[in-house]
């Protein structure tokens, strides 16, 4: 059968089903989006690090989701980003960040901080179903023309149970854009992760 004819049965609805594996000679190219890391947190932990094995050449844009409880009620969840396996900002202002809550006029940035990633404005509670959530992109993880960014919605529960959602966003400084990340980390301001999922997935070019 001419290829033609093959395209005009397909057209013509000439579809047979089956329940079959279907394989490829070669891996499909530029598929979308890849899961790398799907981690449950089941015990408490100072902080959460996703490393090299994820962050490196292979990527240079990345979707990053989690769930995370802290161990202790009243606090803020942060990040900060590593760059040749080192952690940045412990020492000095590496980072720009901005947030703002959706339900209100309630904003917070800055220009030279310590913080790669402030996930809420709000302190979160650490009761069942409270604590944070977040879905976003990081992007420029191997672009030495542009800062590694990070940006998305976070949604966390205060202490008193109550919903609170923010627009948030983070940046290596404008002097720091040459700087290669292959690593980040989530941590409370104060105590311990108490469990938590992460999943983080890279997007094809």
């Amino acid at each position: 059968m001419s290829k033609a004819a093959q395209l005009a049965k397909l057209i013509g609805n000439d579809i047979t089903t089956s329940s079959g594996v279907v394989t490829f000679t070669n891996a499909p190219q530029k598929a979308g989006m890849s899961l790398l890391l799907d981690a449950t947190i089941s015990g408490a932990v100072s902080e959460y690090v996703i490393n090299s094995t994820y962050f490196n050449s292979t990527y240079d844009t990345y979707f990053l989701t989690f769930h995370l409880l802290p161990a202790t009620d009243g606090t803020y969840l942060y990040s900060r980003a590593y760059v040749g396996g080192v952690e940045q900002g412990s020492s000095g202002n590496y980072y720009a960040n901005e947030k703002s809550a959706l339900s209100s006029s309630t904003y917070g940035n800055a220009n030279a901080s310590q913080i790669w990633m402030e996930y809420n404005i709000a302190a979160v509670g650490n009761a069942t179903g409270e604590g944070n959530t977040f879905q976003g992109f990081i992007q420029n993880v191997n672009d030495t023309s542009k800062p590694c960014q990070i940006s998305g919605i976070s949604h966390s529960s205060s202490t008193g149970a109550l919903h609170n959602a923010h627009n948030c966003s983070g940046s290596f400084l404008v002097a720091n854009t040459s700087a290669v990340m292959n690593g980040m980390n989530l941590y409370y301001n104060s105590g311990n992760i108490a469990s938590g999922k992460v999943r983080l997935y890279g997007i094809a070019d």
